[in-house]
Parts: C-alpha cells; structure tokens; sequence
C-alpha cells in the first residue's frame, strides 16, 4: 500500500491496485495491515458471539463478507435450507454453499463469497422438518419474477 502511494506521489501512475482484503485480513493476520509502529488500520481483536444451539436449530453457517452485502439473513437461511441431493448429505451441503455463492455472485458482490455450512442432527430427535426441493422454488422463483 505504502509503494502504491508512493509510486502516485511521484507521478508515477498506478503501479498496482490498493488491498481489497482487510476483511480476511483481520481474521488471518497479515501484518501489513497492523501497526507494527504508528496507528493501526485496523484492529485484531474478533467479534465473539455465544449462542447456545438447541434441536430447534437445523444448521449454521460462517460466511465471508461478501454474500451479507447482497443478501439478507433471510435470503441466506432460504436458499441454505433448500433440498438439493436427497440421497447424499454430502452433497447436499456442497451444492447449497455453491448455490448460495453463485446467487450473491449473480446480484453483484464484488467481495469474498465463500460458505461453510454444518447440518445438525440432534441424537433422539424423531422430529424432522420437512425441506422445500430447490428445483421446485427455483420454479417459483423464476414464475413470480416473470409476473
């Protein structure tokens, strides 16, 4: 950032283009970004939350900054919670966080977009809620939107 600056200062032009990654930053450590000496750009110290998880909870997930830009809370909890791959959990989980990035991608974010989904299955919970097929909302979706 300092050689940035610099270089423009000395009319040089723009050799480079400014870091765009204070967010991840923050998380991973990147001391260029920390004030080794003079101020700092931003501070370390993480933004911790505790909540305690109950069979009324179905998953949760981390997501980077660049999906809450384009979405809401509930936009994410919708298209997380749709039934992709019935037969495979795995895959399930997968294609929900690809669907998920592709559809914050689709209304513009610039940022990171990336997903970690955990599905919970609680021990002795016979009550399972019914998920909606993402086929048939992408339908739906798609019919409203034409309206």
């Amino acid at each position: 950032l300092r050689e940035i600056r610099r270089a423009q200062a000395l009319g040089l032009g723009s050799i480079g283009k400014e870091p765009v990654a204070l967010d991840v930053s923050r998380a991973l450590g990147n001391r260029d970004f920390k004030a080794i000496s003079g101020k700092a750009l931003l501070v370390p110290t993480a933004d911790v939350q505790v909540l305690r998880l109950d069979p009324s909870h179905k998953f949760f997930t981390l997501i980077c900054s660049g999906i809450p830009q384009v979405m809401q809370d509930a936009d994410v909890t919708l298209e997380l919670d749709l039934l992709r791959e019935q037969s495979d959990v795995t895959a399930d989980v997968r294609a929900g966080c690809g669907a998920l990035v592709q559809e914050a991608y689709g209304r513009g974010s610039v940022h990171n977009l990336c997903a970690i989904l955990v599905r919970l299955q609680w021990a002795g919970n016979e009550h399972n809620y019914e998920r909606k097929l993402a086929s048939i909302e992408k339908a739906k979706r798609d019919a409203a939107a034409i309206e």
